[in-house]
């Protein structure tokens, strides 16, 4: 049964059922002396609601192409009940539904360099999942991401949650489990990790405790295993690179590998060793790095195959995926099986 025929079994008599049509393309903007002028895009979606008058009245239905329900809408006298389309409005802007990228949101016109003009995203935007449930909200400003952003699951329990300003993270963000459990916390300055994160392992306990300062790791990182013992802990310097004496610990508390860092490279001697305690190998570094040499990366996996902090979709929101990215402890060094 296709998605019309399904609508027009439930839609009663009285209420009027109605096929929203838009165009394959963005109009284009056209900036006029009397103000804007812009067209609305997107794909076609049923909807099905009452009305009189030839106003939409109360609530309207509105569908996927599938077939599956999207929203309810509430309309008065012919005005959405939604404060995102109304101040969309209020700002003669193009109220955009999506219904293939499933999105909704406000465009406004911007004047070009060269003279002519552009739309760009303006005010509140909204994404969902395909069971309905709303996926990620939050505003856009002279068409970048500004103030708060949220994301949620599937489930309706919260994912990410932080603000923006000029299309840059900024301040406090926190991150969830599926279960609502904390998966992360910290603060970006300019767009950039900034002071102390900390990253949860599913149940609550600490995966890792650090600070950054302007997007760099900074002195001690701690790792720690899901029933709370320490993992791995070392230094970071000035530049964010590991140095001073690193250590890693076996779940069972015992020593796994230990040794030094200078900028960014091993130096002098490291040994590993298994669980019971007996040494699985050592290996002798140069007491000084090569002076030209890349530092190691301050972000790499762990033995696991996972990062030890964040979840790999732990970082803000964007527009296109609520997965940005989240900063990363530093590697525990691969031991002995």
């Amino acid at each position: 049964m296709s998605a019309g025929q399904r609508i027009a079994q439930l839609a009663p008599r009285f209420v009027k059922r109605v096929y929203v049509h838009h165009g394959d393309e963005l109009s284009k903007c056209l900036l006029r002396r009397e103000g804007h002028h812009s067209r609305q895009h997107g794909l076609p979606f049923p909807v099905i609601g009452g009305g009189e008058g030839g106003l939409k009245q109360g609530p309207w239905q509105t569908w996927w192409p599938s077939g599956e329900p999207w929203r309810v809408v509430t309309y008065v006298d012919g005005k959405a009940e939604d404060p995102a389309a109304a101040e969309c409005a209020e700002r003669a802007g193009e109220w955009t539904v999506d219904a293939e990228s499933r999105r909704a949101g406000c465009k406004i016109c911007q004047p070009t360099d060269d003279g002519g003009a552009t739309q760009i995203e303006a005010g509140v935007w909204r994404w969902w999942h395909p069971n309905g449930q709303l996926e990620r909200e939050g505003r856009f400003e002279r068409g970048a991401r500004a103030g708060l952003w949220t994301a949620w699951y599937d489930n309706a329990q919260a994912m990410l949650s932080g603000r923006y300003r000029d299309g840059k993270p900024e301040t406090d963000w926190q991150g969830w489990f599926r279960d609502g459990s904390q998966r992360f916390q910290g603060s970006y300055r300019e767009g950039k990790e900034h002071g102390e994160w900390r990253s949860f392992h599913p149940g609550g306990g600490r995966a890792s405790v650090g600070r950054y300062v302007e997007g760099r790791k900074v002195g001690e990182w701690i790792s720690y295993t899901p029933d709370g013992t320490v993992r791995e802990r070392g230094d970071h310097d000035d530049e964010g690179r590991p140095t001073g004496l690193w250590q890693a610990w076996h779940s069972n508390g015992s020593k796994r590998s230990a040794g030094h860092y200078l900028r960014g490279h091993k130096v002098g001697e490291w040994t590993w060793w298994h669980p019971d305690g007996r040494v699985w190998k050592a290996e002798q570094h140069p007491d000084t790095p090569p002076p030209e040499a890349p530092a190691a990366p301050t972000s790499q996996p762990t033995p696991d195959g996972g990062p030890a902090g964040a979840p790999s979709d732990g970082g803000p929101p964007s527009p296109e995926a609520a997965d940005a990215g989240a900063p990363r402890p530093a590697p525990v060094d691969a031991g002995p099986p």
